[in-house]
């Protein structure tokens, strides 16, 4: 709040600097707000397996476990609606496809964790919109949709061996696979800056007006 904030006749341009840098620094401070995200899960059940094998997934389709299979590699969990699947992801502005995996090997295991967004109607890897990893561990992975509106997608996740794999415990589990709509930020003036900027305007008006007399 602004308290005892007056002009004097004869102030001057000094006054009307100080008034407009005061302004510019309060616009610079205003908070940055953002709308809120809107969260819409993907089901884990709309995705395909092959019967047999080492694929498990919750009831709910909140997450998906693959495993090895000691005769088929890579084992794939794949949503492509060109083959039937369901249309679950929806490209558009601001929107990113999001999920957590959690990579796990036991000692001498050499295998990869693989997710490719796919063209729905080709079936084909989408160049650029892919993850991979050889390291166990944990993280979430994004990928932004929004240069892909107007294309059928699909994404397939899998897990694979390498050269040298020596056993048959590694494991990954895909978690929260969801997408996200993102408003941008949007930097909101406080009521202090604008009723500055206001203020300033007429000043800075008549400055002009007398210069150009």
């Amino acid at each position: 709040m602004i308290h005892g904030l007056f002009f004097a006749h004869g102030t001057g341009r000094a006054s009307t600097r100080v008034l407009i840098a005061a302004a510019i620094v309060l616009a610079a401070l205003a908070p940055a707000r953002a709308f809120a995200v809107t969260v819409t899960p993907i089901d884990l059940n709309d995705f395909f397996f092959f019967p047999g094998d080492p694929v498990t997934i919750a009831a709910d389709g909140s997450t998906a476990t693959i495993g090895e299979d000691p005769v088929f590699s890579p084992i794939l969990l794949v949503n492509d609606p060109g083959l039937g699947d369901p249309n679950v992801i929806l490209p558009a502005a601001d929107t990113f496809l999001v999920f957590e995996y959690a990579f796990a090997e036991s000692p001498g295991d050499d295998d990869s964790f693989v997710a490719q967004m796919l063209d729905g109607t080709t079936g084909t890897p989408i160049t650029g919109f892919d993850f991979q990893t050889g390291t166990p561990g944990a993280a979430s992975v994004e990928f932004p949709l929004e240069s892909l509106v107007g294309t059928l997608l699909g994404l397939q996740f899998s897990l694979g061996t390498n050269p040298g794999d020596a056993a048959l415990g590694a494991t990954v589990t895909i978690s929260n696979l969801r997408l996200e709509l993102r408003p941008p930020v949007v930097r909101v003036p406080e009521p202090a800056a604008l009723v500055l900027a206001l203020l300033a305007a007429p000043v800075l008006a008549r400055m002009r007006r007398s210069g150009a007399g």
